[in-house]
Parts: C-alpha cells; sequence; structure tokens
C-alpha cells in the first residue's frame, strides 16, 4: 500500500502576516500559505515541522490524516478562552487513542488523536476539510463540551471492544472506568450538526449518537441579563476591556461573557452535570443492542430485495440447474447445489416449501446415480 498523508492548518483568530506566510511557504515547494491557512499532502516522506510548534505558533487548528488509519485533531485555545480543569475532564490516553490538553506559553492546545491498523488504499482531499472543525472549536471556548464527551466515550468503548466483551478479568477496569466519568454535558439529546465532522472524521458509530442522545442533560438556562452585569464592572474593568478589544485580543468576547457569567453568584447558572449517569457496561449495552437491530433490519431488507430479484427468474433457475448438473463436474454440481439454496431460500419467502420438495424429490431421482451430487445435497441441507 501506497504512502499518502494529508496536513490541513488554519488560523482563526488573526490572519498570518506576511512574514509568517513566507516562513510557512518555506516549509514545502508545492504549497503556498495564505493569510489563513495552508495545506501540505506527501505520498512519500514528512511533514518537515514539529506540528504542535507550528500550530502553537502560527494556526489554530490542524488536520492530519494517513491512508494507514491515523487521524487527528490539534486546536488552538488563547490561554484566557477556557476552563482548563473543565476540559481535562475529558481527558483518555491509550495505545491508540489520545484525548489530551497541554498548557504552552501563551495558549493550550487540545490533541485529539486515533490510530488504528489498516485504513484506505487512497484519500480524497476534497472529503476533509479542517475548516468544518471551527464550531467544534468555538463550542469548546463557549463552554460545550459534548463533542469531547462524544468522542471520549468512544473512545473507551474502542479499547473494551479490542480487549474483549466484558469479562471477569475486565471487571475491574469497567468499574474503574465507570466512577471515572466526566460529568455529562447537558443538552445531550440536542447533538447539533455542528458535531457531525467530528463523528464522521473518528468514524463514530451512528448507534452509538442515538445511545449518548438518551442521556438527560440539563435544558440551558435562561437567557442572561448582560446590560445588567456590565453596569456592575468598574470602570477601571470596562477601560481594561476596551483597551483589550483594541489591540484585537482573540476571543475577547467569549473571556468577557465568562467573567460576566462569573459574577452570577447565587444565582442559577447553566448546570453541565446530568443526573442520568450510566456505566459503560450499559452504553455498550445499549450500542449493541441497537446495532444488532439495525443489522437485522438491513439483513432483512437485502433478503427481501434478494427474493424479489429471484421471483421471475425461478422457471430458469431450475432449468439452470439441471444444465450444471448435466455438466458431470464438481462445479457444475457446486453450481447447483447453490441455485438451490436460493431456491430454497426464495420457496419459504413464497410459503412454497411443497412444490420446492416436489421439484428436488424429482431431480433426485433423476441424478440418484450420482454419489458426489447426492452428497453435496446432503452437506447443504436439502434433503
Amino acid at each position: 500500500m501506497s504512502e499518502f498523508q494529508i496536513y490541513q492548518f488554519r488560523a482563526i483568530d488573526r490572519p498570518l502576516t506576511d512574514q509568517e506566510r513566507a516562513e510557512v511557504s518555506s516549509w514545502s515547494s508545492r504549497t503556498r500559505a495564505s493569510s489563513y491557512g495552508a495545506d501540505f499532502t506527501y505520498s512519500y516522506g514528512d511533514f518537515p515541522k514539529d506540528e504542535e510548534a507550528a500550530v502553537e505558533q502560527y494556526f489554530d487548528l490542524m488536520l492530519y490524516l494517513a491512508n494507514w488509519g491515523t487521524r487527528k485533531l490539534i486546536l488552538r485555545f488563547p490561554l484566557n478562552s477556557i476552563d482548563a480543569k473543565a476540559i481535562r475532564q475529558y481527558t483518555y490516553q491509550s495505545d491508540w487513542s489520545e484525548i489530551s490538553l497541554q498548557k504552552r506559553r501563551d495558549c493550550y492546545l487540545l490533541t485529539l488523536s486515533f490510530g488504528e491498523e489498516g485504513g484506505s488504499d487512497w484519500l480524497d482531499e476534497s472529503e476533509f476539510s479542517v475548516d468544518k472543525f471551527n464550531d467544534l472549536r468555538q463550542a469548546i471556548i463557549n463552554g460545550d463540551y459534548r463533542g469531547l464527551y462524544i468522542l471520549w466515550v468512544d473512545f473507551c468503548l474502542a479499547e473494551q471492544e479490542y480487549e474483549g466483551e466484558a469479562e471477569d478479568e475486565y471487571e475491574e477496569e469497567d468499574e474503574q472506568a465507570s466512577s471515572n466519568q466526566p460529568e455529562i454535558p447537558a443538552n445531550m439529546p440536542k447533538i447539533l450538526p455542528k458535531y457531525s465532522p467530528l463523528i464522521d472524521f473518528f468514524q463514530i458509530s451512528q448507534d452509538l449518537v442515538t445511545v449518548l442522545q438518551t442521556l438527560g442533560g440539563e435544558a440551558d438556562a435562561q437567557a442572561i441579563d448582560y446590560p445588567t452585569l456590565l453596569s456592575q464592572l468598574s470602570e477601571k474593568e470596562k477601560e481594561k476591556f476596551l483597551l483589550r478589544f483594541l489591540q484585537e485580543e482573540p476571543q475577547l468576547l467569549s473571556t468577557l461573557k465568562k467573567q460576566l457569567i462569573s459574577m452570577l453568584s447565587g444565582k442559577k447558572q447553566q448546570k453541565q452535570v446530568s443526573p442520568n449517569l450510566k456505566t459503560f457496561n450499559e452504553l455498550i449495552d445499549e450500542a449493541k443492542s441497537i446495532r444488532l437491530k439495525n443489522e437485522e433490519n438491513a439483513r432483512q431488507a437485502a433478503h427481501r430485495k434478494k427474493m424479489n430479484e429471484l421471483k421471475p427468474k425461478k422457471l430458469k433457475l431450475w432449468q439452470q440447474v439441471e444444465l450444471e448438473i448435466d455438466l458431470k463436474n464438481a462445479s457444475g454440481y457446486n453450481r447447483a447445489v447453490e441455485i438451490l439454496k436460493d431456491l430454497k431460500q426464495l420457496a419459504l419467502f413464497e410459503d412454497e416449501m411443497e412444490g420446492f420438495k416436489a421439484n428436488l424429490t424429482y431431480l433426485k431421482s433423476k441424478y440418484s446415480r450420482s454419489a458426489s451430487l447426492m452428497d453435496r445435497f446432503k452437506k447443504a441441507g436439502l434433503e
């Protein structure tokens, strides 16, 4: 399998300067950075820089994808723009998956990564865009951690599936995972389109998403009276915010809102935690139940489609069986048996087993001297 890697970088909070664009463009002869980003692809070789350092210094988002299965996002946040303690609830580390938050000199870097063996032989760049993750980044800045919770649960369950079913030897680990669950964000039933890129990129099962949507988080609090809260700021505080605004500080609006909301002491604020905590075994059981039901529905739909396609061919198929048998060789016998198995399924579907048995009895009588054919009939359940 040939090697193929995609790196996409985006600047959101501020554009790159001309000097920065020249520096980023120098990393590859095939890339010309714009004011807001740069893309790199490699069929051979690797990205020449430290990707985390690149995001820290120049960008706010990075998407990485390799055709052997690795998928990674790095999100950069100004220091005062997020609640690091709240986000660290959702950190996770295993041999192949990671949710980590690192504090750097003037920012935080949030890494979301999953690696698996295999992958596809071909990746189409047009199918992936780092720009789709701007909404996820802004949601985290606004204190909405539903995306992180979805990914955290998916990573935990993926590890359990790898290790095996929840058997005795894993019970201790399962209990520990359940006890270490982070807070369930509010409004899980309302998993908005902003999370679709995350779900698609990390190939999260829709069955799991359906289960997570049953978690009954609390509704959003009522609208906040920002004008009243602003009036409670001192003149000195207001001047500081105006100066920071003139200096075009990134994410200042979010920072101001958080400070105003923090002033609501003794008043009802939006809560994140849900009383509907579920153990991982419960989540696994529910996800499996939904998956099995969907698989069974899909199997039945495929069976009905196949039977409806066979109906008008039934007479020709019986004729084809005899033509294959008359070849008097192993390949012909095998093809005849496969056709008969389809005809048996069709008879069950149409509730016409008596007719099928009559035709099969005729064939057995006609070709009774062929021990090889009779043995194949017996092994295929055509008795």
